[in-house]
């Protein structure tokens, strides 16, 4: 009976997991990593163990590839034995694809370049606008600390009896005044910074998308040319700004 079950566990003779029965079977055609196999796409390798597939793969002259210009629009796809013939063939095409992509980046950098100046001149402008503010909204927090309160105009109005309501009123007034000024300056203030902050986050995705346009691989080696590098050097020792990160891209491995 415990020979016949068919839920008992056995070891694969392959890898060693240890299956139930019933599963050894399809375990064995599928999913083993250790059977033997042929290529996937009949390239004439019949022996190979099924983990080393992938690594198979990144060679195998049979695999489906895409050319090396598909980056610029070439829509090529083809096996990796069929490439040679097809870069050799259409070489006058790729040359053409190249350099519309190219004068197409010098276009879209050169535009962003545009929209990367203006947003400099308006977070320039803004910058500005917040540090009068700033002053404003000190001035006026300093005059108002000259204004006596209200509980000591009240003070006042006891120990002199009422002599000189006018006045204690118009200290009064003044007091308000000063308070309200105040808390208009400050809302400008926020207002401006939040507005400066969203002109940052701005202008650094603009400088992001200008860093893409101009970034080249070659070969699988990156050129990283860093763009308005006296503004970006300013900003590192001003401690706004105090690292670069490259874009994304990929390698040659």
């Amino acid at each position: 009976m415990q020979d016949e079950c068919q839920q008992r566990l056995l070891g694969c003779r392959q890898c060693n997991k240890r299956l139930p029965v019933s599963q050894l079977a399809a375990h064995m055609q599928s999913e083993c990593s250790a059977s033997l196999i042929q290529c996937p796409n009949s390239c004439g390798v019949d022996h190979m163990l099924r983990k080393d597939v992938d690594a198979h793969l990144k060679t195998c002259p049979k695999q489906t590839v895409t050319c090396y210009y598909s980056y610029v629009g070439c829509n090529f796809k083809g096996t990796r034995d069929s490439l040679p013939e097809h870069h050799e063939s259409n070489v006058p095409y790729h040359l053409q694809l190249t350099c519309q992509a190219h004068q197409s980046a010098n276009e879209t950098a050169t535009s962003l370049r545009q929209q990367n100046f203006m947003l400099e001149e308006k977070y320039g402008v803004l910058e500005k606008q917040v540090a009068m503010l700033t002053k404003a909204l000190s001035d006026i927090k300093e005059t108002s600390a000259l204004v006596p309160t209200a509980a000591s105009i009240n003070g006042y109005g006891d120990e002199y009896g009422g002599v000189g309501l006018n006045g204690i009123n118009g200290f009064k007034h003044s007091a308000g005044h000063g308070q309200v000024q105040v808390t208009a300056v400050e809302q400008r203030v926020i207002a401006a910074e939040r507005s400066l902050a969203l002109h940052d986050v701005q202008l650094s995705e603009m400088n992001l998308r200008q860093d893409l346009t101009e970034l080249k691989t070659t070969s699988g080696v990156l050129v990283w040319r860093i763009g308005d590098f006296l503004r970006r050097q300013r900003e590192a020792v001003s401690g706004k700004t105090v690292s670069l990160y490259s874009p994304p891209f990929y390698t040659s491995a």
